[in-house]
């Protein structure tokens, strides 16, 4: 399957985009690589890409009292952007950074809002989007106050275990709220259970 074929059957998940519709999004991606550590996203810039990960691990932090916390991980299939920013055009609360080497296409703000006003199925297809990025976050705030660590851990563990066994100690435990040596020891008993 190719990387625009990819990316097709990925959006279709939220539901049926029309020829017309996709033949118009797809002339305006751009394939990029990053590097590891390179920034997708900077904090204190207006979001300007929607991004759709084909290769590598990214994530999303934002600074406390001069500390990072990681926000989310994206994997590759993942559609991703700085979604507050993008949306309301204010400067980034939250960076996105490549964990490893990246291929990511990305689809410019103003491409993505020209469709909407062309294209009632665009504007539609856009709105489910919305709408699941928006019961993903809710359904991660849910677990974080409802799930432990571990539980957590696990559930980002069946993802994509051979990826998060890549993620640092650093970035998932800030991730998960949890002391490095804590993450170490739910890492060892996850991992021993599979």
């Amino acid at each position: 399957m190719t990387d625009l074929a990819a990316i097709r059957a990925a959006l279709e998940r939220y539901g049926t985009m029309t020829d017309e519709v996709w033949t118009e999004f797809s002339r305006h991606l751009v394939s990029r690589k990053f590097e590891k550590d390179e920034h997708l996203t900077y904090r204190g810039r207006v979001e300007n890409y929607l991004y759709f990960l084909v290769k590598g691990t990214a994530r999303s932090y934002f600074l406390r009292e001069g500390k990072e916390y990681t926000y989310d991980f994206f994997f590759p299939g993942s559609l991703f952007t700085a979604f507050t920013s993008f949306i309301t055009r204010m400067p980034s609360q939250v960076g996105i950074q490549a964990l490893d080497a990246c291929t990511a296409f990305k689809i410019h703000h103003r491409f993505i809002y020209t469709l909407y006003d062309h294209y009632h199925s665009a504007e539609r297809f856009g709105r489910i989007v919305a709408e699941q990025q928006f019961m993903n976050r809710s359904r991660k705030e849910m677990g974080i106050l409802s799930m432990t660590a571990e539980q957590r851990y696990t559930e980002l563990f069946e993802r994509d275990p051979d990826l998060v066994s890549k993620i640092s100690v650093k970035h998932l435990s800030t991730y998960l709220g949890i002391h490095p040596e804590s993450l170490s020891r739910i890492r060892n008993k996850v991992s021993g259970r599979n």
